[in-house]
């Protein structure tokens, strides 16, 4: 049993572990709550004689006590120290539990934790302070990032640090305060002109290629995140014989907006997309259903618009995929309302 003693700096725990005796300064608090932290550490105390698991009950009051109170119960070796207290521990632990992330997600994860990393460097959680928050934000702007990607980062960074606070990890948010600003930056927002979507079909050496420009740019598929989805037997073809109203239409299964409760959208097959589409389809090989059978992971495809753009011998534009996207969704808006 433990005996628990009141001084003058606060009160203090005292108990025998093993053939130790140990003492633990609580500091000044009342008495109630010391009383309720040596009752656990009564419990604690014999569930490590006696080689068994405490109750849920004081599993659930460990989680919930401070990082000084829980350092120092490790330390005693009641229990184990806390394993995500270090930001690049904690970063890398909730990695590893986010098996649901998709490639993209972890991308912009893994480069959020490499600027916190290389800014706070070997850091306490708890010793990330707002004051250290915005000196991260400032340090950002000076090393001449554009807005919207400090914008970004520091979304990202506030999300994690909610991680740790609900998690009982940190007492505070330092980043709850930190003005994050737009992320769209419209400097590299660019209206892609027809002959150059063309000089770039134009350069494709084969259908599926030309198809994806076409896509692209004439139905504002995301590429390649959307390519890989894109199946013949999805493909609507509704041409009335009679007047030749076409309500042709394909279904595009949409990755980024999966969790929103919205994994596919309707697309028209517009008439400058058909014959695209139509090229892709007669050079298939038979009972093959995914249109673009090696795009499913693909990441990035800023290579491939590079090369088509050097060949073509034009200038490429910022953002080649999603500007392409940009021009057909105002075309859309223009022409449809």
């Amino acid at each position: 049993m433990s005996s628990l003693y009141k001084e003058n700096s606060g009160w203090r725990l005292q108990f025998d572990l093993g053939e130790k005796r140990y003492k633990i300064r609580l500091g000044k608090l009342p008495q109630k709550n010391a009383e309720t932290i040596q009752s656990r550490v009564n419990e604690l105390v014999n569930a490590k004689d006696g080689n068994y698991s405490y109750s849920q009950e004081s599993a659930r009051w460990l989680s919930g006590i401070g990082d000084d109170l829980h350092e120092k119960l490790a330390s005693v070796g009641l229990i184990a120290p806390r394993q995500s207290r270090n930001l690049a521990a904690f970063l890398e632990a909730y990695k590893s539990e986010r098996t649901d992330w998709k490639p993209s997600t972890l991308g912009a994860f893994n480069t959020a934790a490499k600027h916190l990393l290389e800014f706070f460097g070997e850091i306490r959680l708890r010793d990330v302070t707002p004051e250290k928050a915005d000196a991260y934000r400032s340090h950002l702007i000076q090393e001449g990032y554009a807005t919207a990607f400090v914008s970004k980062l520091i979304t990202q960074a506030r999300n994690y640090f909610n991680v740790a606070k609900r998690r009982k990890l940190v007492d505070e948010n330092s980043f709850m305060e930190v003005k994050a600003g737009s992320q769209v930056n419209k400097n590299r927002d660019y209206i892609v002109s027809d002959d150059e979507a063309e000089a770039l079909i134009n350069a494709c050496s084969n259908a599926e290629q030309r198809l994806i420009i076409a896509l692209g740019f004439y139905a504002g598929l995301r590429i390649p995140s959307e390519l890989g989805g894109l199946r013949l037997s999805e493909i609507i073809w509704d041409t009335n014989p009679d007047n030749g109203i076409s309500r042709d239409r394909f279904i595009i299964h949409a990755p980024k907006t999966e969790k929103k409760g919205k994994p596919t959208r309707c697309c028209p097959i517009f008439p400058k997309l058909k014959p695209y589409f139509l090229d892709v389809i007669e050079t298939m090989p038979e009972g093959q259903d995914l249109i673009f059978s090696g795009y499913a992971k693909r990441k990035s495809m800023g290579s491939f618009f590079d090369r088509l753009a050097k060949k073509a011998g034009i200038t490429l534009w910022t953002k080649p995929a999603q500007n392409l996207r940009l021009t057909a969704s105002n075309r859309v808006v223009r022409e449809f309302g």
